[in-house]
C-alpha cells in the first residue's frame, strides 16, 4: 500500500492564490493508495469550495473528513483520501491544544489483500507541552480492535529528531527517517512522519519535490510503500 501525507496549507501557495487543481496535480504524480491531510479548507471566507471533497472528486478516491473548526456550513481541519473504502471511521478532538483545535482522523481501510489497515492522520500543536498530551490518545488508538497493519502519519511540528515526544512514539512505532518538508521552497525542518505498527517500509519515506509541489503548498508531501508484517 502507499501512503502520503501532506499538509495543503488550505491550497494557498506561492502568491497567497488558493488552488485545489494544482494540489490535485502534485497527488496525482504520488499516486497513493491512502493520502492524509492536514490544513483543509471548506470556511467560505477561505474556499468557494469543500477542498477534501474536491479533491476526491478530481482523484476518483473516497473521503474521510476530519473537521475541528466550525464557519456556519464550511469546517476547517484534518481529511483522509483513500481508493478503496473506509470502516469505522472516528474524528478526535484533543482536548489540550493552543489557539488552533488540533485532532485526528481514525479509520480502516480495507485493502485488497488484506482484511484492513487501520490509517491514523493528524495535525499537532506547535507547543511541545500541548504535542505531548495529544499523542496519548492516538497511542491507545493502537490498541483498540483486532490488531492490524497501523499508520500513523501527519504534520507532527517535531522538527528535531531526538525529541522527547519521539522518544515516547518510537517506545510504540517504528519510526523511520523522514525528510525535510518545510518550507516547500527550501525544505529545511521534517515536520511531516509517518509512523508504522505492524507494516514495513518497502524502500524508505521520501519527499516528493517538484516544482509544481514548491508551488501548491507550504508543506511537501511524504510518501511511502508499505507491506504488512507477516
Amino acid at each position: 500500500m502507499r501512503v502520503a501525507s501532506y499538509n495543503i496549507h488550505g491550497c494557498r501557495g506561492w502568491g497567497a492564490r488558493r488552488d485545489v487543481g494544482r494540489i490535485a496535480a502534485v497527488l496525482r504524480e504520488i499516486d497513493a493508495d491512502v493520502v492524509g491531510l492536514q490544513e483543509v479548507e471548506s470556511r467560505r471566507a477561505r474556499s468557494p469550495v469543500d477542498q477534501a471533497m474536491e479533491l476526491a472528486a478530481m482523484l476518483g478516491m473516497h473521503c474521510i473528513e476530519g473537521p475541528l473548526m466550525l464557519e456556519a456550513a464550511g469546517w476547517y481541519g484534518n481529511a483522509v483520501l483513500s481508493r478503496w473504502p473506509a470502516e469505522a471511521a472516528r474524528r478526535v478532538r484533543f482536548d489540550h491544544h493552543g489557539k488552533e483545535a488540533r485532532g485526528a482522523v481514525v479509520c480502516d481501510v480495507a485493502a485488497p489483500g488484506r482484511k484492513s489497515w487501520r490509517v491514523i492522520n493528524t495535525h499537532l500543536d506547535l507547543r511541545s507541552r500541548m504535542r505531548r498530551r495529544q499523542f496519548e490518545p492516538l497511542l491507545r488508538d493502537l490498541t483498540i480492535g483486532t490488531p492490524r497493519p497501523t499508520v500513523l502519519l501527519g504534520d507532527f511540528n517535531e522538527w528535531w529528531p531526538y525529541s522527547s515526544n519521539l522518544s515516547v512514539l518510537r517506545r510504540h512505532m517504528r519510526l523511520p527517517f523522514a525528510p525535510a518538508t518545510f518550507p516547500s521552497r527550501v525544505p529545511l525542518l521534517c515536520l511531516d512522519r509517518i509512523a508504522l505498527l505492524g507494516c514495513r517500509l518497502e524502500g524508505r519515506i521520501r519527499r516528493h519535490d517538484t516544482p509544481r509541489a514548491r508551488r501548491a503548498s507550504d508543506h511537501l508531501p511524504i510518501w511511502a510503500d508499505l507491506v504488512a508484517d507477516s
